[in-house]
């Protein structure tokens, strides 16, 4: 009944609104937006010797640790792995790639579950950690 009440005064808010007093959206988030990760001097004493380029040669998983899912708290940890395809290494630049709405969903919403992420890591194709992101 409440849906029913809030989806009719919402109609008669819109249906009442001149053209002219409704704002230009400011913009949508490009679909194509990427958030680049680099690797560091910290990341690389995961395993001695490994550069940064092949950090991103080698990375095929990227693992983190989350309470969110979906922007709800579930109160469990739960263990996300995500796979870079081959498009989103960057070796010329030494960078990893992955996708804004990791972080923003397509609506504009802020999206918790990465950004509230911890024991962040990245595995190679034997599912070995090759890199990590200090939770500090």
């Amino acid at each position: 009944m409440k849906k029913i009440l809030f989806l009719l005064i919402a109609f008669l808010a819109f249906a009442s609104c001149d053209k002219k007093d409704v704002p230009e959206p400011k913009g949508k988030l490009d679909p194509n937006a990427m958030i680049t990760l680099r690797p560091a001097a910290s990341a690389r004493a995961t395993v001695p010797g490994l550069t940064a380029l092949e950090i991103v040669e080698q990375a095929v998983n990227f693992c983190y640790q989350t309470y969110w899912l979906d922007n709800i708290n579930t109160g469990e940890i739960k263990t996300v792995v995500r796979t870079f395809i081959e498009e989103h290494k960057d070796l010329e630049n030494q960078l990893l790639r992955m996708w804004g709405t990791d972080i923003i969903t397509q609506d504009g919403d802020y999206r918790k579950d990465f950004t509230n992420a911890f024991n962040v890591y990245i595995t190679n194709a034997s599912n070995d950690t090759i890199a990590y992101v200090p939770d500090a």
